[in-house]
């Protein structure tokens, strides 16, 4: 007999602010913690996403169908591969082209999901944002407050010059 997964095309999510939201199997599969979830559950029950509100949720999501669109009409269509490659990678840009708070929780929530690419992805955009940038610009970024005394400071900067040019 068949299990739930393999027989079901979607599964419904339901996001830590009560959201429920129906995705396709292979997409949900896509998340590590959901794929070994979908195979303990009853497959008419939403799976709950504790950590992960409705609008994150749905935007994760949006980038595992995406994926998954790509992979099956690759395949269906033979498309040139260097095509996609280039054609994701333009989608990826703008997908991940979102205020820092909305990156932040799209690299918490794949995190949670354990959705290997959509971390590299977001994280590399974190990287891109403060490349660059000086230290106080960096601790502005991320909201840390200094707390080197200004000896301290001038003794850092004078030990890792290299890392302040």
């Amino acid at each position: 007999m068949a299990s739930t997964s393999e027989t079901k095309k979607t599964v419904t999510l339901r996001s830590c602010d009560g959201v429920e939201i129906t995705v396709g199997v292979e997409a949900a599969a896509m998340c590590r913690v959901l794929s070994d979830i979908m195979e303990d559950v009853n497959g008419d029950e939403p799976v709950p996403i504790m950590n992960v509100n409705a609008r994150c949720l749905k935007k994760v999501m949006d980038y595992c169908n995406k994926h998954v669109a790509v992979a099956a009409a690759a395949v269906t269509d033979g498309d040139d591969r260097k095509a996609v490659e280039e054609g994701m990678k333009k989608w990826e840009k703008k997908y991940i082209s979102v205020s820092t708070n909305d990156l932040f929780r799209i690299i918490m929530a794949a995190n949670y999901l354990n959705i290997k690419g959509l971390v590299d992805l977001a994280t590399q955009q974190i990287a891109d944002l403060i490349k660059g940038k000086r230290t106080e610009e960096i601790r502005e970024f991320f909201g840390i407050q200094n707390d080197f005394t200004p000896e301290e400071e001038a003794e850092y900067r004078e030990k890792y010059k290299w890392a302040f040019e």
